[in-house]
């Protein structure tokens, strides 16, 4: 493939045709106006030898063709000159463009090459922009700015990398260690069987929900957000799926609001609004509640969910949308959680351009509070 120009060489060949067509306008201009001048001489001088200004008619028999000729002949170098000079012209011009525009680019060809030279671990290193021209200087802190966002991202994907294998190699050490145990003994009793069993039932159901968060995880892009969903149905259909597990952990359901229709995946949204009232009464004091409000507050849709049980520290509430991350990891794991529960909410509401907060107090209340756009 042929390599395109450089800019510098495109500033120069740009500003040499200018000036070479500038110089090519100007040499016909000239040489239109001085035909005119020697056409106009000539008429002055004939018009003075016919009308008897000039005695001498012999001598000026000589004198008029001496004087065309003098003037073809100037007219002839003046051109020649025009053409030389036009030319200079567009050489100089060309090698000062070409010398300026190198001059000029020399911060933009530094940049090229800092920018050449990230990578994934010197990412957090910023480029120099002090001293540079005011675009390059711009274009500089703007690459910057991406460079910090990228970081981010990649520090959040190993964090995220290293917390999912390490709870994925959790339940398999925990079903290695037990079959090394089983394996020990001599004389397997029906008791053992049993336990061995429900041990790889717990574990593999932890797995699988594991891995059924981080494949909705990593599918939520991909779905449309252009349902019309009315939050109270929604709410009231997750109230249904979870009152077995309201019922045996002896917590209240309670709904309140008006129906109100806003533009969102249903899918996303029901998952997200699931994950919050499970949490609750998961977490709920026997005898508790969860209470759940909808409704509108002028161009935009609040939805709280309330619980009465353990409440959050505050620094907890820091780090709850963190995933994997564990207020009380063993209470957690003996819960069935993974940890990716409310970071999967905060996932899908920020898809949705909604915002989420928490206010708790320990021991008393957890309560979230998210605000979404109307249709």
């Amino acid at each position: 493939m042929k390599k395109p120009l450089s800019l510098k060489m495109r500033f120069a060949l740009i500003l040499g045709l200018m000036i070479l067509a500038t110089g090519i306008a100007s040499y016909f201009l000239q040489k239109h106006a001085i035909n005119q001048e020697l056409n106009l001489l000539q008429e002055k001088i004939m018009d003075q030898i016919q009308g008897g200004q000039l005695k001498d008619m012999g001598q000026t028999l000589i004198i008029v063709p001496e004087v065309k000729e003098l003037f073809q002949g100037a007219q002839e170098k003046v051109q020649i000159q025009a053409i030389l000079s036009t030319l200079a012209v567009v050489v100089l011009g060309s090698l000062a463009t070409y010398f300026l525009a190198r001059r000029s680019l020399k911060p933009l060809e530094r940049l090229i090459d800092h920018m050449k030279d990230r990578e994934m671990k010197n990412l957090s290193k910023p480029l120099p922009s002090q001293g540079l021209p005011g675009e390059i200087a711009d274009l500089t802190q703007s690459y910057n700015h991406l460079l910090k966002r990228l970081d981010g991202v990649f520090q959040q994907q190993r964090q995220f990398s290293a917390a999912a294998a390490h709870e994925l190699r959790t339940p398999l050490s925990v079903l290695q260690t037990r079959l090394d145990v089983f394996n020990k003994l001599e004389n397997h009793q029906e008791k053992d069987y049993e336990e061995m069993l429900s041990d790889i039932q717990d574990q593999v159901q932890r797995m699988t929900q594991l891995v059924d968060h981080l494949l909705t995880l990593m599918d939520t892009e991909s779905l449309e957000k252009n349902d019309l969903v009315d939050l109270y149905d929604l709410f009231d259909e997750v109230f249904c799926d979870l009152t077995p597990l309201a019922e045996k952990r002896e917590v209240g359901l309670e709904l309140q609001g008006s129906h109100i229709q806003v533009y969102a995946s249903d899918l996303l949204l029901y998952r997200a609004l699931y994950n919050l009232v499970e949490n609750a009464i998961k977490y709920n004091k026997p005898g508790g509640s969860v209470l759940v409000q909808v409704k509108e507050v002028k161009d935009q849709v609040l939805v709280s969910v309330k619980d009465t049980g353990i409440g959050l520290a505050p620094e907890s509430i820091q780090e709850i949308f963190t995933p994997f991350y564990r207020v009380d990891p063993s209470r957690s794991r003996k819960l069935g959680g993974a940890g990716l529960g409310l970071s999967l909410v905060k996932h899908i509401l920020d898809l949705h351009q909604a915002t989420i907060s928490i206010d708790s107090q320990l021991g008393s209340y957890t309560e979230f509070t998210i605000w979404l756009g109307k249709k």
